[in-house]
């Protein structure tokens, strides 16, 4: 795996505390690109949708949450 992906060394750990911070942010768009872009190497698991979705409806997006 290249492990400096966006210059950081990645873990499911680490990409859990992005896509929490930059959905907490309003950036819920921003996580996902991110979450599919590192989805070879990290599947996204519960957790990881969870605060996708979370972070949609934190931008009032809700058409994207239920997708």
């Amino acid at each position: 795996m290249e492990n400096d992906i966006y210059g950081l060394n990645w873990d499911r750990s680490l990409v859990k505390v992005v896509v929490e911070k930059l959905c907490l942010k309003g950036y819920a768009s921003y996580a996902e690109k991110m979450t599919k872009n590192l989805a070879k190497e990290f599947l996204p698991d519960e957790e990881i949708c969870d605060l996708l979705i979370a972070g949609y409806c934190i931008d009032g997006k809700i058409d994207e949450a239920r997708t």
